[in-house]
């Protein structure tokens, strides 16, 4: 958390991944239950971590009507192409 923001925690997310010999992610996007919208930024910096640790993306996109006024939604599969072969989207 920055204030009240939720945020995320690169370095410790990769070291996790790495400790834990994660194959597996489930983003939630937007993130539910706090309706938090990922900008495209950070969907990339977590897509980046996955792509070079060779952990599969399953991309919960389920909520993506649902944004507050003023945010875009931002598919995790169209970043890079290299992002939808690492992924599942649903």
């Amino acid at each position: 958390m920055e204030g009240n923001r939720y945020t995320i925690n690169y370095e410790d997310f990769e070291h996790q991944i790495i400790s834990k010999h994660v194959k597996l992610f489930i983003l939630c996007s937007p993130h539910n239950p706090v309706g938090r919208v990922w900008t495209e930024e950070e969907i990339t910096r977590l897509g980046d971590i996955c792509l070079r640790h060779g952990v599969t993306v399953v991309a919960d996109e389920i909520h993506a009507d649902f944004i507050y006024p003023g945010y875009k939604h931002t598919v995790f599969a169209s970043i890079k192409p290299e992002f939808a072969q690492l992924s599942v989207t649903g």
